[in-house]
């Protein structure tokens, strides 16, 4: 009799019958098939004693360009610190215009779409300032801009607003009168058929671009606005004395949505996130008072590390059915904020730079599943599916350790919003669950 046939086919004849298995554990989390089906015991075990190592990666430089969204403003918070956002765009020529000497000039205005995204408290006052560029906008030889690119503006401002932030309501734009003597000067170009405003290229010298900046009495809010061909825009009213006052207007809209980008500038002083200088450094949830951190632009990520995993191989005669991640928000973190859906993972190595992106049975990014208490706050949870990394692990009968995974938010929504989480290490801790078959 060939033993070792039969041997493996019990083995398969065990994973196929795992699923049915899995409920018919008994209080011990332990289950035996008899005597009668096979000479040897079968136990189908849940392991949840492994240690998961957490701590917080901020990544150095992020791409911000090209993302459609113009963000704007200041946020002061306890646990992420002070974070200042300022947007930069180039400003191209209208479709058409024609102007003579018997147009008058009237006043010209920034005109900002909201995109309905803010981030903090709408009831706080916003003053915005619109900073013409000494310098043109250039991207990186791998033709990004970054949270950390920046241009030198203008210090004086070609106009200011304050006003109340009402990015939900039918009032859908924010205008922002700009200088008079920008606009007649703008206005006489055209009036006298300059070269400058003959062509883009030209016009692009004249006017560099602009930067939207926020005043530094703004501390609570952070507001998003369009940033896709067309708005923002610069309108330019003018009018005629014919019979009756004829009125016009010409836009000079955004071009070149490769080149709109938002500068982000997080202050982490006096905060957990303080004790790193470069992505390299990770921050160890001990240090962090027994918490891991998540956040949307910087690309704040959790790193996770399974340190005792390898002790799985001392048992020579098991299978792993099915491997689960399990952690907590700390509660009082999501109060004033909705924790995020759509969060990923990452593979990562000792440098904690995100490597492949765990993907599930249809090719789409692996997100996690998400269970909020929204009554207690006691029962609020993510659990990610991680099976085939950690079968994979085991594949050549070696675990490295540092081969860890990176939680992050999805890589289309992080460069858009401040979505956080706040991870608790500590009570109750992260868990990694195996459901392991052992014979």
């Amino acid at each position: 009799m060939n033993i070792g046939k039969y041997h493996f086919v019990f083995i398969l004849v065990t994973v196929a019958c795992a699923g049915i298995l899995l409920y018919s554990c008994n209080d011990e989390n332990e289950f035996t098939l008899g005597d009668d089906f096979v000479e040897s015991s079968t136990h189908l075990s849940i392991v949840d004693t492994f240690s998961v190592e957490m701590s917080t990666v901020i990544q150095d430089s992020v791409p911000t360009s090209a993302t459609g969204a113009m963000l704007v403003g200041k946020y002061q918070d306890t646990v992420f610190g002070s974070i200042s956002c300022i947007s930069y765009c180039q400003i191209g020529l209208p479709s058409t215009i024609s102007l003579g000497e018997d147009d008058i000039y009237d006043s010209i205005v920034l005109v900002l779409e909201y995109s309905k995204y803010f981030f903090g408290d709408t009831n706080s006052l916003a003053e915005l300032s619109i900073h013409q560029l000494n310098e043109s906008i250039e991207l990186h030889d791998n033709g990004y801009l970054y949270n950390t690119s920046s241009f030198a503006y203008k210090n004086n401002a070609l106009g200011s607003v304050q006003f109340l932030p009402s990015p939900h309501s039918t009032e859908k734009t924010v205008n922002i009168k700009l200088s008079n003597a920008f606009g007649i000067d703008l206005f006489n170009k055209f009036v006298e058929k300059s070269e400058i405003v003959s062509n883009e290229i030209d016009f692009l010298e004249y006017l560099k671009g602009i930067a939207i900046v926020s005043d530094e009495s703004m501390q609570n809010i952070i507001l998003g606005f369009k940033a896709v061909e067309g708005s923002p825009y610069i309108r330019l009213y003018t009018h005629q004395i014919e019979q009756t006052e004829v009125t016009n207007s010409y836009d000079f809209p955004l071009i070149y949505e490769d080149y709109q980008f938002n500068k982000i500038h997080y202050d982490f002083s006096n905060t957990c996130l303080q004790y790193t200088d470069d992505e390299r450094t990770a921050i160890s949830s001990e240090t962090a008072d027994n918490k891991a951190f998540i956040q949307g632009y910087q690309k704040i990520m959790t790193k996770l590390r399974f340190p005792t995993l390898p002790h799985i191989l001392l048992n020579e005669r098991g299978v792993i059915m099915k491997a689960e991640l399990v952690f907590h928000p700390e509660k009082t973190s999501y109060y004033d904020f909705d924790l995020p859906d759509d969060v990923i993972l990452y593979e990562t190595d000792y440098t904690n730079k995100p490597t492949a992106l765990l993907y599930d049975d249809d090719d789409n990014a692996k997100t996690a599943e998400r269970v909020v208490d929204n009554v207690y706050h006691e029962n609020t949870y993510y659990t990610f599916d991680i099976t085939d990394f950690i079968i994979q692990e085991f594949s050549d009968s070696y675990f490295d350790v540092d081969h860890g995974l990176l939680i992050s938010l999805y890589d289309k929504s992080y460069q858009l919003n401040f979505e956080r989480i706040v991870i608790e290490t500590e009570s109750p801790a992260p868990k990694l669950r195996l459901y392991y078959m052992t014979y």
